[in-house]
């Protein structure tokens, strides 16, 4: 073998996709830029030599059929694409599956029973000379999940997470290898207080709940729309994605149809946290949002601990209003959401259920335009990169729910979430039968907003203080 043919520089140019959700060595996938790179004209001329090969040929492999090429060409069987443009299979086909010596792919233009018609493949079937059962199924069960690697609709990260609607929700076969990158090397120099740098995650939560973490995700560059600056920046792949882990079917779709009521923009929309995308792969549901430089609670502790050494003045004080304000119309967004077509006529009223600092994000690089233009107007802007700028914005819908006017408060305490400095006196020592009612979220936005005025006065400190009185 030549160290310089192309499946040789196909496999220098994989790199390994990081796996996100269970213990397993991380496996190589193509790139998409590097598969435009590699199937060129003179590699493909190259790697069919000595078979004649028309200017078609060429033209058909690098429109339609590059991930193909590349496939088989790694099986060291690069001739086998002329039989494949002969029938007509391209790269809309993957993936494709092998069962009882037979290649097939489903075709979701052709409907039977409401499911994918299953189309055999001829072209890549066994015929005991060029190509065996054995390359038909290193072709289906492992080299075709090396290039055929998923692209998500997602805007460049450093652009700000400005992706315009909720992809639709999608299913990957087992074999998928994730565009999910590791940037190990450069870790150390993002915030260590962002994130534990250990097992990457930003916060857990118990069975009480429902079993998912949430972890800080690099999703490959080639593998989302691209950067909006002329040329790709270090930032553009450095900067991270968070992604939700779920177990649980159910609880995954609910709360991604809980997010979706919120897909399009609305007053006050700006105040909760935004879906991107969302995916089911190995019995597993992945939600992927903006990542947040902290929570509220690391916002206190790690990055503003000593409130004394921000600048005390009125561009602080408004701030901090502008904060409260803004978390108490996203709440107020949830408890009167927008309507979706299956909500009929009958208003429908939302509950959180777990409001606390640890569900409330700190996104650095946002700006609240209100409160910018009131601190220009009164000649205090000079001094905005002084002040904890950002917005705050409401996380986690696992256990929201949303109920008509008449069965909202028809909810048993158990069903809410529990932190005990957060949590509502009916949740504390619940009398039989006891339902919880919005009021539930008012009261620990109220205990939340009481601790945020009280970091105001005595920083972090004086949190801690008051918690253990």
């Amino acid at each position: 073998m030549r160290h310089d043919d192309l499946g040789s520089q196909i496999r220098v140019a994989s790199i390994p996709s990081k796996c996100l959700a269970y213990t397993r060595d991380d496996v190589d996938f193509l790139p998409a830029d590097a598969l435009e790179r590699l199937i060129c004209q003179d590699n493909i001329l190259r790697e069919l030599a000595p078979h004649p090969t028309s200017p078609e040929v060429v033209s058909s492999i690098l429109l339609r059929r590059k991930k193909l090429f590349a496939i088989l060409t790694l099986i060291e069987q690069p001739q086998m694409i002329f039989r494949v443009i002969d029938e007509g299979i391209d790269d809309d086909c993957f993936p494709f599956w092998h069962r009882n010596g037979l290649t097939y792919y489903l075709d979701s233009s052709q409907l039977t029973d409401g499911k994918p018609k299953k189309t055999i493949v001829k072209s890549l079937g066994p015929d005991g000379a060029e190509w065996t059962s054995f390359h038909a199924k290193m072709f289906q069960r492992e080299v075709q999940w090396q290039v055929w690697v998923p692209r998500f609709s997602l805007d460049c990260p450093c652009d700000g997470y400005q992706t315009s609607q909720i992809e639709p929700h999608r299913a990957f076969p087992f074999g998928v290898k994730l565009p999910f990158i590791d940037v190990s090397a450069v870790v150390d120099n993002l915030n260590p207080n962002r994130l534990d740098a250990k097992n990457d995650s930003f916060y857990q939560y118990g069975p009480s709940l429902s079993r998912h973490q949430v972890t800080k995700a690099y999703i490959h560059h080639a593998h989302r729309n691209p950067c909006r600056h002329r040329e790709q920046t270090r930032t553009c792949d450095v900067t991270p994605f968070a992604v939700k882990i779920i177990e649980g079917k159910g609880t995954a779709l609910h709360e991604i149809e809980t997010l979706a009521r919120f897909e399009k923009p609305a007053q006050y929309g700006h105040r909760l946290i935004r879906l991107l995308s969302s995916f089911e792969h190995a019995k597993r549901f992945y939600l992927i949002f903006p990542y947040a430089d902290a929570n509220l609670q690391q916002f206190w502790e790690n990055e503003y601990p000593n409130v004394t050494d921000l600048p005390r003045g009125h561009g602080l004080a408004k701030w901090l209003a502008a904060e409260l304000l803004g978390l108490a119309r996203g709440l107020y967004l949830i408890h009167h959401p927008p309507p979706t077509p299956d909500d009929g006529t009958e208003e429908v009223l939302g509950r959180h259920a777990d409001i606390k600092p640890e569900n409330i994000l700190w996104f650095r690089k946002e700006r609240n335009p209100e409160l910018e233009a009131v601190l220009v107007n009164q000649g205090e802007a000079t001094r905005a990169a002084d002040l904890p700028t950002g917005l705050l914005k409401i996380c986690d819908f696992g256990i929201a729910e949303f109920h008509s006017e008449a069965t909202v408060s028809m909810v048993n305490s158990h069903s809410v979430g529990g932190t005990h400095a957060y949590c509502a006196p009916e949740w504390r020592s619940p009398k039989p039968g006891e339902k919880i009612s919005q009021a539930y979220d008012s009261w620990s936005l109220g205990c939340v907003l009481l601790h945020f005025v009280t970091w105001y006065v005595e920083g972090y400190p004086g949190i801690k203080k008051f918690l253990a009185a």
